[in-house]
């Protein structure tokens, strides 16, 4: 009995229903045409145009799907490799799956900016960034896949590397038999001079540029300084610590080669002079890490 009074009452709860999915569509398709994405709105408008949906409804929703189908842009993918046409690509845009068949119909998009991911089997995947404006209609996006490197498969074998893309490949001599470029020695000793002269002097500079911040803040704000403040004073004094460490390194380096060149007559060797600085940062202050060789 109560089956048979279910399927007496069934049409009616879906005619019953119905509206409601009718004016849900209504409002979803209002909202992704605002949104701009036509391809959502133009799904809703099917729903509310329909002829099972009230007629105020279809009245408006016929109007706006006409004028979302004009405004809708469409590209034409065209895919080549070794000058030959593909047609079996996969082509994801922004991340979603879009097709895997190239076959030269229009494929219906919302404008904007989109990020087109080709593939093709045994090879990267490519990408193409491109932005559809609006009733831009039939837009050919070819794609040339001539470049793209292959993808080693489980039993290749692992290229070598190849040593002129070494990182260091610029501080090899590009010949062999060729004598590198180097600082002469009283250059190379003048110059750790210099560095000396200059990082006891940024200790100078920096620590009494501290001390008076230090100063400053404890006759103001101390001890409710803000952690800002007291940071400004600490990076001084961590790069007036640097600056001198730097500069009596280089001194020391400087003395040791003044008093070795006059103690030792030159003799000829393949070994070379050679000095490297290498600035790096620490929290909100530095370090700079000098190497030397003799």
């Amino acid at each position: 009995m109560g089956a048979m009074v279910l399927a007496l009452f069934w049409p009616s709860l879906a005619v019953a229903d119905k509206p409601r999915e009718c004016a849900e569509a209504y409002e979803m398709a209002q909202v992704e045409r605002k949104a701009g994405h036509i391809r959502a709105a133009l799904e809703n408008l099917t729903i509310c145009a329909s002829e099972s949906c009230p007629r105020f409804l279809r009245r408006d929703c016929i109007q706006w799907m006409s004028e979302s189908q004009s405004g809708q842009p469409s590209v034409v993918f065209s895919v080549r490799q070794n000058g030959v046409e593909l047609t079996s690509v996969e082509i994801a845009c922004d991340g979603r799956p879009l097709t895997r068949v190239v076959d030269g119909k229009a494929v219906a998009l919302d404008p904007g900016a989109h990020r087109f991911t080709f593939r093709i089997e045994g090879a990267h995947p490519t990408e193409k960034q491109i932005i559809i404006r609006e009733g831009e209609r039939n837009r050919i996006v070819e794609v040339d896949l001539d470049g793209v490197a292959r993808q080693p498969g489980k039993g290749d074998a692992p290229a070598a590397l190849d040593p002129a893309q070494s990182v260091l490949a610029p501080l090899k001599s590009a010949d062999a038999g060729a004598a590198p470029s180097t600082l002469s020695a009283p250059v190379v000793s003048y110059g750790l001079v210099g560095l000396g002269v200059l990082g006891v002097s940024g200790f100078a500079v920096f620590g009494l540029w501290g001390n008076s911040q230090k100063d400053n803040l404890e006759r103001t704000c101390s001890p409710f300084c803000r952690s800002s403040q007291v940071d400004e004073v600490h990076t001084k004094y961590i790069v007036a610590d640097t600056c001198l460490a730097v500069g009596l390194v280089s001194l020391g380096l400087a003395t040791y080669r003044f008093v070795a060149n006059h103690e030792t007559a030159p003799k000829p060797s393949g070994k070379q002079t050679s000095v490297a600085v290498s600035p790096s940062s620490v929290g909100r202050g530095g370090v700079v890490n000098l190497w030397t060789s003799f």
